[in-house]
């Protein structure tokens, strides 16, 4: 595979050249997998693969079993943790290049934990870090423009980071939501509820979901306005593995129940 010199201000791992695959849609993607099956277990919500790596004490892959399962169950601290092993691991290996793709999977962990533990500006300034980081010196490297990272959404935002409104909850010491109807996908396990709750004080039923960092809005809605731009998202895959780009919007409040996001 052709490279280019353009990246030579930058060592990159050769390593990268094993998580090129060339689709036959004529896209070319960029992902982390492993022949054990964790990442591939964590995406589909099955512990099996990630416990027996975990079990097996194998150097670094264990590490990632650890954080991968830790993620899995809600431990966003411990899966920081040991992502943050998995890289002192490699640098202890020694041998580092300035970008490596186990690298920058345990970053793109800890970006991810960040959303998933209810900040999602962290997510964001997190996620606008690594683009930056990796994008273009690997699109150079391989002179493929149109590269994309299946690991991680692309997000291109019209404010700069520090402008970004912080998040904010008033959690309800009880909470009780009664759901409206049940909703089963095809792509993924066991049945998701639709609840009642207000966007910007507006009743709309919605579908509840785990492991997403942001929530999708039908774009019929978004034409009702009170929403706020802060960029779009692409390459972000859905729970039926469908790829879409869509403006990113703030909203001002989300109540569920007693509970109220803002």
């Amino acid at each position: 595979m052709a490279v280019s010199v353009a990246a030579e201000a930058q060592t990159i791992s050769p390593e990268f050249t094993r998580t090129i695959r060339h689709n036959p849609d004529g896209s070319v993607t960029l992902g982390m997998g492993d022949k054990a099956g964790i990442v591939q277990g964590m995406h589909a919500g099955d512990p099996r693969a990630v416990q027996t790596m975990l079990a097996s004490q194998t150097p670094f892959w264990s590490l990632l079993a650890a954080s991968v399962l830790a993620r899995m169950q809600g431990d966003f601290t411990q899966s920081d943790k040991q992502a943050n092993r998995m890289v002192a691991y490699l640098e202890r290996e020694g041998g580092l290049r300035d970008l490596e793709p186990l690298i920058m999977y345990a970053e793109i962990l800890k970006a991810g934990n960040a959303g998933l533990a209810g900040s999602w500006k962290d997510w964001l300034v997190a996620l606008h870090g690594l683009q930056g980081k990796y994008e273009k010196p690997l699109r150079d490297f391989f002179r493929i423009p149109s590269l994309k990272f299946i690991n991680m959404d692309h997000i291109t935002l019209n404010v700069p980071t520090e402008d970004l409104p912080t998040p904010s909850v008033d959690w309800a010491p009880v909470n009780h939501v009664d759901y409206v109807k049940t909703l089963q996908r095809k792509a993924v396990p066991g049945i998701n509820p639709v609840v009642p709750v207000l966007i910007n004080q507006q009743k709309v039923d919605a579908v509840l979901d785990t492991g997403v960092f942001i929530s999708i809005l039908p774009k019929e809605y978004l034409k009702s306005g009170g929403f706020k731009s802060i960029g779009k998202v692409s390459n972000s895959f859905d729970a039926e593995g469908r790829s879409d780009t869509g403006p990113l919007v703030v909203v001002d409040n989300l109540t569920i129940g007693k509970t109220v996001f803002s």
